[in-house]
């Protein structure tokens, strides 16, 4: 009898044991993406003085690299924006143009980390969020008559995103992100920026996501 009840409680122990093991690792995976951005810049009266928008529509590729640890992941990316105006000066608020054309363009590569999160009961939905360091390069291009001039800087600055990701076949996913990025100091040292009083590189991001899973 005391044998019995000592097997009883031995196994009554190693189930309990087994239940406060933590959960499997899920397998290392990558996801590969293609994503078009809708940015709108936090220097959104310099932005439309030169371009005529204050919103710019990017595209990119990144690369996701989940399951480091318990949902972790780590991710980077590319993408590049821009848009096509004119040279102008701020008068007393109005804007001049000086009809010099000029090109703008805006790279951004993207390093970050993240934690994505698997709601048993749909596993088809993944919810994310994370942060990002970014390195934004900008460029503009202008010429008149024969001379043509271009200026580029680079500039770091950093990111928060939240998104969702859904699977719709196989190994297809698709997806949407927000992001809030911050580049300061990166303008308002002179022309139209000064003027404006904008300083800040960043904007707010609404990404569409479209990628493969392993």
């Amino acid at each position: 009898m005391r044998l019995a009840c000592a097997f009883v409680l031995v196994m009554g122990l190693a189930a309990q044991a087994r239940d406060l093991r933590p959960p499997p690792q899920v397998p290392f995976d990558l996801r590969g993406y293609l994503h078009f951005d809708e940015v709108f810049m936090s220097a959104s009266q310099s932005f439309d003085a030169v371009v005529g928008a204050s919103g710019l529509t990017a595209g990119g590729v990144g690369l996701d690299i989940l399951n480091l640890w318990r949902g972790v992941f780590a991710r980077t990316g590319i993408a590049r924006m821009g848009g096509h105006g004119s040279r102008v000066f701020v008068a007393g608020g109005d804007v001049v143009s000086l009809n010099v054309p000029v090109a703008v363009s805006i790279s951004t590569l993207e390093l970050g980390a993240g934690w994505r999160y698997t709601h048993p009961r749909y596993p088809a939905y993944v919810f994310y969020g994370g942060a990002d360091l970014l390195h934004v390069g900008y460029r503009e291009k202008s010429k008149l008559a024969a001379e043509t001039s271009v200026f580029t800087d680079g500039f770091w600055g950093s990111a928060l995103f939240g998104g969702v990701e859904v699977k719709v076949w196989k190994r297809i996913v698709a997806g949407g992100e927000l992001q809030f990025r911050s580049v300061p100091n990166a303008l308002g040292d002179g022309g139209v920026s000064a003027a404006y009083q904008e300083t800040n590189l960043g904007g707010f991001a609404i990404r569409g996501v479209i990628g493969i899973r392993k």
